[in-house]
This record gives C-alpha cells, sequence and structure tokens, in this order.
C-alpha cells in the first residue's frame, strides 16, 4: 500500500526474485523491558531495558563475532553513534507501546 517505506519479501519467499538490499534494518519490542535493534552492513546495534529510562547499549561486529560474544559499544563509539542515530531516527512513537521521551 501507498505510504509504507518497506519492500515485499513475498518474491524471495517465493524464490520468484530477490530482495533488495537494505542500508539498515530496524526492529523495536515492547516485552521483556523494551529493546531496540539495528543491523547495518556488518554492524548490530541493541539497546536493552529501553523502558528502565537507562537503557544499555550493545554493538557487535557480526562479521568477526557472529555469536555476538564481545560487547564493543564503549570502544567503536563512532559506529556505536552512528547506528544509534538511525535507530533514532527510524523510530516511531506510538500512544499504545510508548517508550520513555516519547512524545
Amino acid at each position: 500500500p501507498s505510504g509504507l517505506d518497506g519492500n515485499s519479501i513475498v518474491p524471495e519467499l517465493l524464490d520468484q526474485g530477490t530482495q533488495p538490499k537494505h542500508e539498515s534494518l530496524y526492529w523495536e519490542f515492547h516485552a521483556q523491558g523494551g529493546k531496540q535493534a539495528v543491523v547495518a552492513g556488518k554492524w548490530k546495534l541493541l539497546r536493552l531495558g529501553v523502558k528502565s529510562g537507562s537503557p544499555r547499549l550493545e554493538l557487535y561486529n557480526l562479521e568477526t563475532d557472529p555469536a555476538e560474544t564481545i560487547n564493543v559499544a564503549g570502544t567503536e563509539t563512532a559506529k556505536r553513534d552512528e547506528l544509534l542515530k538511525i535507530m533514532d531516527a527510524e523510530h516511531v512513537a506510538d500512544p499504545t507501546f510508548r517508550f520513555p521521551g516519547d512524545k
């Protein structure tokens, strides 16, 4: 439908074509204290405990650490901040599912 910014995955599921590559993917969950995630290239940023008011960030290099065991959010600060900007831009406030700071 018009007004959506996504792509249909039906051609991929039916083996009738390939899915266009996205620069980044964003998703959020409101269960378990609220979680947000962004994947861009080889990087994945998580924001956990969003509803607590003091969430923690975890950043993983999926190319060198596919099991997500080494959080590099404290050392890869430029990449962390880049993905954090994407996360903040993609989040849409919803009156039913609110995160702290939503207006």
